[in-house]
């Protein structure tokens, strides 16, 4: 019943500061227990800054713990000493990690000491990931091989794996998951700041009025292609200078993007904005006119439901969103050029970009909803709980 089952979220990859910096509160935290489902749910960060515990509402609870490299598996011992202590003090009812690797592990070795029920969810098709860009991909001690036996460990011992899109589905078969332990949760997120109408002081307060505008927002990361972005915009800002660029993010590629910038004079075509707050994401969102999406997870749901038409790689589960000529353009990976065409036809076309923009909020809405992703979440938590 509603309430009764406390949830133990184990997560790598983010912090209390990542989340306040990226997202500018917690928000998206409190969608992960809509209309209070549980009656707590605890995120348990691994490895974060330092090692801290703190109650950001009455139901929902961060623990961010701090691994020391040199110790490492003495510090992942007493994390699972730890979070053994969280569950029998919180009187947690239900495990779930976010990925197959060392937080998979500690889940799958936490439920059965427990006898807790236990599912992962997969984020990423994390082969592609790898094929992208090594260095910001899933290894252990250099190797991707590692990584593999680990993942296909947890996967195929775990009994209710859960990808966030159906691609992905195929993917965690192929990594080891049973074909009959697979339930599909689309991402859920508050959709409600991207709704709301451009605002027309926007283009005025960043200087760029008159101005077309293509934005990018994600990590300035290998993995998110981040170099044929700028290769794009380049091709784009050579053809017309009706357009402005507009770069939303930061990561371990800032510094080879901005000497691109530099180097090929596009400093007034090209603006680099980094991290800002949620609300001013969705603001320029809502002033785009193309989205460009090579690689995208939360920012293609965010661009899609702003009604901007997006520019997409055909790569894991962007044909979900991406339907070319309805709601933009899919485009084969690494087609650069084929990129660029679509977003001439998209500044060419307003009316069309308009209507696939229109077409992309619709399809969005449908399928990430917190409303409606809410549902199928607590639909399966509720078969495992009875397994």
């Amino acid at each position: 019943m509603k309430g009764e089952n406390n949830l133990l979220f184990l997560a790598t990859g983010s912090s209390i500061g990542d989340i306040l910096k990226k997202f500018g509160s917690f928000d998206t935290l409190y969608d992960h227990n809509p209309n209070k489902y549980y009656g707590k749910v605890i995120f348990a960060f691994i490895p974060a800054a330092k090692t801290q515990w703190m109650d950001i509402r009455d139901d929902v609870a961060i623990f961010d713990y701090r691994t020391y490299r040199w110790i490492y598996p003495l510090s992942i011992l007493v994390y699972i000493l730890k979070v053994l202590s969280i569950i029998r003090k919180n009187k947690v009812t239900l495990i779930r990690s976010s990925s197959p690797y060392i937080v998979g592990l500690i889940g799958l070795i936490v439920s059965k000491l427990t006898r807790i029920p236990y599912c992962v969810s997969i984020h990423a098709d994390y082969d592609q990931r790898y094929k992208i860009s090594k260095k910001d991909s899933q290894t252990y001690f250099g190797s991707r091989k590692i990584a593999k036996v680990l993942e296909k460990f947890v996967l195929s011992h775990t009994k209710m794996v859960m990808p966030i899109r159906e691609s992905l589905g195929e993917y965690a078969i192929r990594s080891g998951a049973k074909p009959k332990s697979i339930r599909v949760i689309p991402h859920g997120i508050n959709l409600d700041p991207f709704l709301e109408p451009p605002n027309p002081a926007l283009k005025g307060e960043l200087g760029i009025e008159g101005k077309k505008v293509i934005s990018f927002v994600g990590r300035l990361s290998g993995d998110n292609y981040t170099a044929e972005t700028m290769e794009i915009a380049f091709q784009v800002c050579q053809q017309r200078n009706d357009t402005v660029f507009l770069i939303v993010g930061d990561g371990t590629e800032r510094e080879k993007v901005e000497v691109v910038v530099e180097a090929f004079g596009l400093t007034d075509s090209v603006k680099l904005l980094g991290y800002v707050p949620l609300e001013r994401v969705a603001q320029i969102r809502t002033i785009s006119d193309v989205s460009l999406c090579l690689m995208a997870g939360f920012s293609l749901i965010e661009a899609a439901a702003s009604s901007s038409p997006l520019i997409s790689y055909d790569v894991e589960w962007h044909y979900e969103l991406v339907k070319s000529g309805v709601t933009g353009f899919l485009v084969p990976e690494g087609d650069r050029e084929g990129a660029v065409r679509g977003i001439h036809r998209l500044l060419d076309n307003p009316t069309l970009a308009k209507e696939m923009g229109e077409n992309a909020r619709k399809l969005a809405i449908e399928k990430h909803s917190i409303e409606n992703t809410s549902r199928i979440k607590i639909k399966w938590y509720k078969e495992l709980l009875c397994k």
